[in-house]
C-alpha cells in the first residue's frame, strides 16, 4: 500500500489495464474474409456472371407491356358533373362495359378475358377537380394506344347521353318560352287592334253627343246620354286593355329574361366531357424494365457468389479441423 508523502494517508494502486481479445478480433476477421473472397475471386465472378446472365435471359423472355395514358375531364349537367367517382368507377367495372369494350378489341366475352381486361386499365381521379387520368396497357404501343381510345370513346359517349338529355330539356323550356312570348305578342296586338275600333268608335260617339249637345227634346236627350255612357263604356275597355296589356309585356320582359338564361345555361352549365390531354405512343416498354433487371441480376449475383464460397470455405475450414 501507498501513502501519501503530505497527509499519510493511504492511496490505491492503478493496475495495469488489460486488453480483451476481441479488441483484435475484427481485424483478423476482415482480413480472413478478404483473403476469402481474394481466394475464391473467379468463382465470384462466375456465379455473378450465371446470375446475370439468367436474370437478363427471363426478363428477354417476358413479353413486354406498353404503357400510355390521357386525361379527360368530366362534362357538367346543371353545373354538377355527368357522374361522380365512385359512379364511374363502377361504370366501368360493370359487366355490360367490360362485354362493350372487348367487343370493341374483337375479343371473346368470356369471365378469364374479362379478368385479363380489368387489368389493362387503370383510372385516377385528380382531387378538387373533374379530371379522370385514363391508363392502359397493351403488347405494342399501338394496341396501348387504341386501347386508351376506346376507353374514352366509351366514357364520353356515354356522358354524351346524359349532357344530351339535359340540353334536350333546356331546348324543349327554351321552345316554350318562345311559344309563350309568341302568344304574349298576339294577345298584344289583338288588344291593341280591339283599342284601335273602340277609339275610332269613341271619336264618332263624340262627335254624335256634341251634335246633341243643344237639343232640347227628351227623346234627343235619350239619345245623348245613351252615347256617353256609350263613350264611357267604351273608354274602360280601353283602360281595361292598356292594363292587359301592360300585364302582358310584364310577362313578355321576364319571359324574355328566362329565356336569356336558358340560351346561356345550355352551354354552359351543361358540357360534354373532352379530353384535356390526348394519349401519346409510347416508346419504350413499361415493363420489363431491363435496366433494372440487370442491376438487380448483377447485384443478386454478388449476394450468391459471396454466401456460395463463404459457404463452402466454412466447410472446408471444418474439415481440415475435423481430420486433425
Amino acid at each position: 500500500m501507498n501513502y501519501d508523502p503530505q497527509t499519510f494517508t493511504p492511496t490505491s494502486v492503478k493496475q495495469p489495464e488489460t486488453q480483451t481479445p476481441e479488441t483484435h478480433q475484427e481485424i483478423p476477421d476482415l482480413f480472413r474474409h478478404l483473403n476469402v473472397a481474394k481466394k475464391y475471386w473467379l468463382e465470384i465472378i462466375l456465379i455473378t456472371l450465371l446470375t446475370l446472365i439468367a436474370v437478363t435471359g427471363i426478363t428477354l423472355i417476358i413479353p413486354k407491356v406498353y404503357e400510355t395514358q390521357s386525361t379527360i375531364q368530366i362534362g357538367l349537367v346543371q353545373n354538377s358533373p355527368v357522374e361522380t367517382p365512385q359512379d364511374i368507377r363502377v361504370l366501368m367495372a360493370d359487366e355490360v362495359t367490360l362485354q362493350a369494350l372487348l367487343s370493341a378489341i374483337g375479343s371473346a366475352d368470356t369471365a378469364k378475358n374479362r379478368a385479363a381486361l380489368k387489368n389493362r386499365f387503370n383510372l385516377t381521379m385528380i382531387a378538387d377537380s373533374r379530371l379522370i387520368q385514363i391508363k392502359t396497357k397493351g403488347n405494342t404501343p399501338e394496341s396501348a394506344v387504341q386501347f386508351n381510345q376506346i376507353v374514352v370513346d366509351h366514357m364520353t359517349a356515354h356522358h354524351h347521353g346524359a349532357v344530351q338529355h339535359q340540353r334536350d330539356l333546356v331546348d324543349k323550356r327554351t321552345a316554350n318560352i318562345e311559344s309563350q312570348m309568341k302568344s304574349a305578342e298576339r294577345d298584344i296586338a289583338y288588344l291593341k287592334q280591339i283599342n284601335d275600333r273602340y277609339t275610332a268608335d269613341l271619336g264618332k260617339i263624340n262627335h254624335e253627343i256634341q251634335s246633341r249637345s243643344q237639343t232640347t227634346t227628351d227623346a234627343q236627350g235619350r239619345i245623348a246620354q245613351t252615347f256617353i255612357e256609350l263613350a264611357e263604356t267604351h273608354k274602360d275597355s280601353i283602360d281595361q286593355n292598356l292594363q292587359t296589356i301592360n300585364g302582358i309585356e310584364q310577362q313578355m320582359t321576364s319571359l324574355a329574361f328566362d329565356l336569356e338564361i336558358m340560351k346561356q345555361s345550355r352551354d354552359t352549365e351543361n358540357s360534354d366531357t373532352a379530353v384535356i390531354n390526348p394519349t401519346i405512343t409510347p416508346e419504350r416498354p413499361a415493363s420489363p424494365n431491363i435496366t433494372g433487371n440487370i442491376i438487380v441480376g448483377l447485384l443478386l449475383g454478388l449476394f450468391l457468389g459471396f454466401i456460395i464460397i463463404y459457404t463452402k470455405d466454412y466447410f472446408a475450414r471444418n474439415k481440415k479441423f475435423l481430420n486433425r
